[in-house]
């Protein structure tokens, strides 16, 4: 998963690049935005009488002030794709570490799950 300073930085160019001020991230990568700390979001060079205020809301889950200091409306929509190309692999290998199941068994439940038919009798 990636760091915070890492998602705000991806974050910003995004922002960047759409121009439009608004911009929608994904459930995941809303998540490690909210990992910034107060610390992170001064060595970006926010406004230190606002740092407290954002770093409060992304402990929330918030990503309302964020999107203020950037000066960008942020929302959260599940379909969008990542902000930081690959993260979804980096994210998947980090759950799956701590998994019991060989990597061979999770295919085949899956395959299971797609295509019941192959596995009936």
């Amino acid at each position: 998963m990636a760091t915070g300073l890492e998602m705000y930085d991806a974050l910003v160019r995004a922002i960047a690049a759409r121009g439009n001020r608004a911009l929608a991230v994904n459930q995941f990568d809303a998540e490690d935005l909210t990992k910034l700390t107060a610390d992170d979001l001064r060595l970006r060079g926010i406004d230190t009488a606002r740092v407290e205020c954002v770093a409060s809301e992304l402990a929330k889950g918030s990503l309302r002030e964020l999107g203020s200091v950037e000066r960008a409306h942020l929302a959260i929509e599940q379909t969008e794709p990542n902000l930081i190309s690959g993260e979804g692999i980096r994210r998947s290998a980090g759950s799956l570490a701590d998994e019991e199941q060989t990597m061979e068994e999770m295919f085949e439940e899956l395959d299971r799950i797609r295509h019941p038919e192959k596995y009936s009798g």
